[in-house]
């Protein structure tokens, strides 16, 4: 579970992330979903490996936020990256 806090212009976001679900200001959720879906089926990076429904995966919801906001800062548990799970040496 993470919650990010994002700005946009002077306005500041709250959304947390836990077990696949996205909650918080509902006036940024359907920014989330609306994101999530054109990236449906795309890297959001090259970290980020293609992903039907972005919202499920903790690492694709940090994506989407650093797309999202403005600037942002992370408390919780950090999700890992799919380049965090390889061994030193591995060629992606």
């Amino acid at each position: 579970m993470f919650t990010v806090k994002g700005k946009i212009g002077r306005r500041t976001y709250e959304i947390t992330w836990h077990n696949g679900v996205i909650q918080g200001d509902r006036d940024i959720i359907p920014e989330f979903h609306h994101q999530a879906e054109v990236a449906s089926g795309h890297r959001l990076s090259l970290q980020t490996l293609p992903e039907i429904n972005h919202l499920k995966n903790g690492y694709s919801v940090l994506q989407l936020a650093e797309i999202i906001f403005d600037s942002m800062s992370v408390e919780g548990d950090l999700p890992e990256g799919p380049g965090d799970r390889l061994e030193p040496g591995t060629i992606q």
